[in-house]
């Protein structure tokens, strides 16, 4: 569920050009990229280097990437902040629940720059997918089966609707399925391996599918979970720096240099915009009552079950 390859190289390819228009203030730095296994053996890394190299090579700025992998199930901010402590990143990318989860800790050396919007919104819904007609509401889904790639969006999805269940006694089975990348859960669903799975909905939209003539599946209740990547920087880049970074992103959609990328920011229907308060704090409330609630155990275990 973590990771889109549109989104991905679109983030990089404007990060690369903040990077080097401050060349005269420092000649390198190293954006970490957050990707979840497997991606890591597609044409995801070499292209993130070619990228990064032309954009470099153009500007005279020695400008690199590295893939910060993980493991679903992983603590992916420990993985992140090892790398950031090291100081072998100086910029890199988090969930609205890790870095709620980073807030939670009393940490303040990352300062946010900006959030790439997907499907039109920062702040992402999740969704349960079940194949069209099959069912007519979230109650006739309880016994049935359930997959998904993570646990506690789901579980968070059914406090809101009134149902505070572990999802193994609300369905009746559950299970783990790879939704890297999402139409590996779309086949699942459609070979009836389960009945129902969750995503983001953003992920959904951008992969096309819902647009196809011969959709067979559909959205039966969704609920806002989580923000979009919020590109952080070490707060020992110089403040101004900071805000060069983030006035170039600002400016990215409308600027020429950035012409040939144009199309990645239309396949993912997103932009580069400020990180608001107000969504930062929708998300650390739902992050809290995860915690309060227990949630976090149940998806450990849930992990530790069923994920492969």
């Amino acid at each position: 569920m973590r990771i889109n390859v549109a989104i991905v190289l679109t983030a990089l390819a404007a990060f690369s050009f903040g990077l080097a228009r401050q060349a005269a203030a420092q000649a390198r730095y190293t954006v970490g990229i957050p990707v979840v296994a497997g991606m890591e053996n597609t044409q995801l890394a070499p292209l993130f280097q070619e990228l990064v190299k032309v954009v470099g090579d153009k500007l005279g700025v020695k400008a690199e990437t590295k893939l910060i992998i993980y493991e679903q199930g992983d603590d992916i901010l420990k993985k992140v902040l090892s790398e950031v402590d090291s100081k072998k990143v100086d910029i890199t990318l988090l969930f609205g629940q890790e870095y709620s989860e980073l807030q939670a800790s009393g940490r303040t050396d990352l300062i946010p720059i900006a959030t790439l919007s997907a499907a039109g919104t920062a702040v992402l819904s999740n969704c349960i997918y079940v194949r069209k007609g099959e069912f007519k509401n979230l109650q006739e889904l309880r016994g049935k089966k359930w997959a998904g790639a993570s646990y506690r969006p789901t579980r968070y999805l059914l406090y809101k609707k009134g149902i505070d269940e572990p999802l193994d006694k609300f369905f009746g089975s559950i299970d783990y399925a790879n939704d890297s990348p999402i139409t590996l859960i779309v086949k699942g669903l459609e070979e009836k391996q389960y009945d129902a799975f969750a995503s983001y909905d953003s992920f959904v939209k951008i992969s096309g599918l819902m647009t196809k003539k011969d959709v067979f599946f559909e959205p039966l209740v969704c609920e806002k979970y989580d923000h979009s990547w919020i590109f952080v920087a070490r707060k020992d880049i110089p403040a101004a720096t900071i805000e060069q970074f983030r006035k170039v992103l600002m400016g990215a959609q409308k600027d020429p240099d950035f012409g040939k990328f144009q199309f990645a920011f239309q396949m993912v229907a997103g932009k580069f915009q400020p990180v608001k308060s107000e969504d930062v704090k929708f998300i650390r409330q739902i992050f809290d009552l995860s915690i309060k609630n227990g949630w976090r155990k149940e998806e450990n275990a849930f992990f530790k079950k069923y994920k492969p």
